[in-house]
């Protein structure tokens, strides 16, 4: 029953990712987006991305092809990886000036990366608290918020240098 609480929350706070997200881009929408420059890095960072997923996902097949990992459980292992991926294209994107389009306010983005980690640390919290976070000692499905958390802590750090 506490899981699915987890999970119920898990969802709750995915959906409030996507509204919050749909709703920055429609108010922020104006004639431009993004310029070529923007576009080409983002490709690029896409790549990077894409890249580093790949790179996690054979090494972690490779490593684990006949036993279960001894620190986290495949589900989370894999949700690594993606955390991974995402947090290389956003990184890129930061440093290299492509995360944000032309017409968009640093405060909202700050905004949305700060809710969503709050969310995540306090979903990670509650994973805790009724023992999804670890699992037979190891790391469970519960640390998936925990690994999204600390992705978006570093991209608030990135975007304040």
């Amino acid at each position: 029953m506490k899981e699915n609480v987890a999970y119920l929350l898990g969802i709750v706070a995915g959906l409030a990712a996507v509204g919050i997200i749909c709703w920055v881009k429609k108010r922020g929408r104006r004639e431009a987006d993004y310029d070529e420059r923007q576009y080409q890095t983002r490709d690029r960072a896409c790549r990077y991305g894409f890249l580093m997923l790949l790179l996690y996902e054979l090494v972690y097949g490779a490593l684990y092809m006949k036993e279960a990992p001894s620190w986290c459980d495949y589900t989370m292992g894999n949700y690594l990886g993606i955390g991974l991926a995402l947090l290389v294209f956003g990184v890129y994107c930061i440093w290299n000036d492509a995360y944000m389009n032309l017409n968009q306010k640093p405060w909202s983005v700050h905004l949305l990366f700060g809710v969503l980690a709050l969310c995540n640390l306090g979903i990670a919290e509650n994973n805790q608290r009724i023992g999804t976070l670890f699992a037979d000692g190891k790391l469970g499905f519960g640390a998936v918020n925990l690994v999204f958390a600390v992705m978006f802590i570093v991209f608030e750090i990135v975007f304040f240098y």
